[in-house]
C-alpha cells in the first residue's frame, strides 16, 4: 500500500504515543484495537454490533463485524486530531471526518466505544 493522504502530517509529529494510549483505553472498553503505521488506529467492532457506517448506524442495521480506523493528522493551526476514516468513492481516497484532539483520548475512545462496541 502507497502512502496515504495526510501521512506526512501525522509521521514524526509525536502521534504513536497518542495512538498506543488511545489503543490502551480502547481495549479497557472492550474492544480490539492496533496501532497502524500510516498514523491510523485500526478499531475492530464486534458482530451485532451497528457497526462504523453512518447509513447502517441511520437504519439501525446490524453488522457482521469488521474494523474501522482513526487517523491522527494536523487540522488548520497544526493541531493533531483524531478523524474518522470513512471509505470514499473516489480512487479509494478516505473521507476524513474529524473526531476530536489527538490529545482528548478520553472523547476519542467513549466516542469509538459507543459508535463501534458491544451490541
Amino acid at each position: 500500500m502507497g502512502r496515504m493522504p495526510g501521512d506526512s502530517e501525522a509521521i514524526g509529529l509525536g502521534w504513536p504515543p497518542l495512538a498506543r494510549a488511545l489503543v490502551k483505553v480502547l481495549r479497557a472498553g472492550g474492544l480490539t484495537a492496533t496501532v497502524c503505521a500510516h498514523g491510523a488506529v485500526r478499531i475492530y467492532f464486534p458482530a451485532g454490533s451497528q457497526g462504523a457506517w453512518p447509513d447502517a448506524r441511520r437504519a439501525g442495521a446490524r453488522r457482521a463485524g469488521g474494523w474501522q480506523e482513526l487517523w491522527c493528522r494536523s487540522r488548520e493551526g497544526g493541531d493533531l486530531w483524531w478523524f474518522w476514516a470513512w471509505p470514499g468513492s473516489l480512487c479509494n481516497v478516505p473521507e476524513l471526518e474529524p473526531l476530536c484532539r489527538a490529545t482528548d483520548i478520553a472523547t476519542a475512545a467513549a466516542r469509538a466505544v459507543r459508535i463501534l462496541g458491544r451490541p
